[in-house]
């Protein structure tokens, strides 16, 4: 027996593209995983949901609400990370670039036990 046509109307029938880097499409895929979706899924959710078009039933994405200004202090740490990467690469080696990648890991870790 056949599997009934699916209506007009609810078919998923268009298809857009788009490009990640590798770091965007990793956390991406990492979102898509803690919520339970596929990373088209999750895509598909965050889109409509911002142009406030409701979203199907099966989305379960959920955003969280995150402190702007925590949001911003994790930026600059990253931002200061890729430079003192980048001087590595460069060959000007920092020798205290182990105790703060250390020093970083560990404020990483106490505001990920502070916002779960």
């Amino acid at each position: 027996m056949a599997r009934p046509k699916t209506d007009p109307g609810k078919r998923l029938a268009h298809r857009a593209g788009t490009r990640f880097t590798l770091a965007e499409w990793s956390a991406v895929v990492e979102a898509a995983r803690a919520e339970g979706l596929t990373p088209a899924a999750l895509i598909r959710s965050l889109t409509l949901r911002g142009l406030d078009i409701p979203t199907p039933r099966h989305s379960r994405f959920r955003p969280r609400a995150v402190d702007p200004d925590l949001l911003r202090e994790i930026n600059a740490i990253g931002r200061n990370l890729n430079q003192s990467v980048k001087a590595v690469h460069q060959g000007q080696l920092d020798h205290n670039l182990g105790d703060q990648l250390r020093e970083v890991a560990a404020i990483l870790i106490t505001v990920r036990e502070a916002t779960s």
